[in-house]
């Protein structure tokens, strides 16, 4: 109980040191989590959410069928983890967002005024930026001492391991300057001058 309380005064702390952020605090019930756990959950909560935005965007404006693909399963992957998130966080008292914050509206804003190959690159290099992230996240919280976290974790990392590579695969191709049309090939008539 006393760690609870102690965990429940410095999350209600944080706000006031961050006062000058435009960021909403995530709202913390009573909660039988802390320290890494918890910060991998809102962490998760918050990953979810940008790169479900992002996958939509990708699946919906993307020109290439390798990024559209990519963006489906990106957005469907994280739609089930999401489903999980929750019901974890509520089994361990946290609540997590379900909204954007004003970083993630703010990065969706900037990649949607984008059109083309230009779109596809930030698109592609958020979502590669995004996603070693988190799997970097899910492995740590693969080694929680937590049972129900580190089951969660365990069971989603693969295939956040699986997207991740092929994120890299699809982005190093959307970094890739389009091919530029190619010299005009001139025929020549023969030399007939030649002796």
């Amino acid at each position: 109980m006393k760690t609870r309380s102690l965990l429940l005064s410095c999350v209600l702390a944080v706000p006031a040191l961050h006062a000058a952020e435009p960021k909403a605090a995530p709202a913390i019930i009573s909660t039988e989590i802390g320290g890494k756990d918890l910060q991998f959950m809102l962490a998760a909560s918050n990953a979810g959410i940008v790169q479900t935005n992002l996958g939509e965007l990708a699946k919906k404006r993307a020109q290439s069928d390798a990024v559209k693909l990519l963006g489906e399963a990106v957005a469907t992957g994280h739609a089930a983890t999401k489903t999980e998130l929750q019901i974890l966080a509520s089994k361990k008292g946290v609540a997590v967002s379900n909204t954007p914050n004003r970083e993630q509206i703010a990065l969706v804003d900037t990649i949607l005024k984008l059109d083309g190959e230009k779109f596809e690159k930030a698109c592609m290099t958020e979502i590669v930026r995004l996603q070693q992230m988190e799997v970097a996240d899910f492995e740590s919280a693969a080694e929680s001492s937590d049972p129900d976290v580190k089951a969660f974790a365990v069971k989603f990392l693969p295939q956040l391991r699986e997207q991740f590579l092929l994120a890299k695969k699809i982005g190093a191709m959307a970094a890739r300057p389009s091919p530029t049309a190619a010299p005009a090939f001139r025929a020549t008539a023969p030399n007939r001058d030649r002796k």
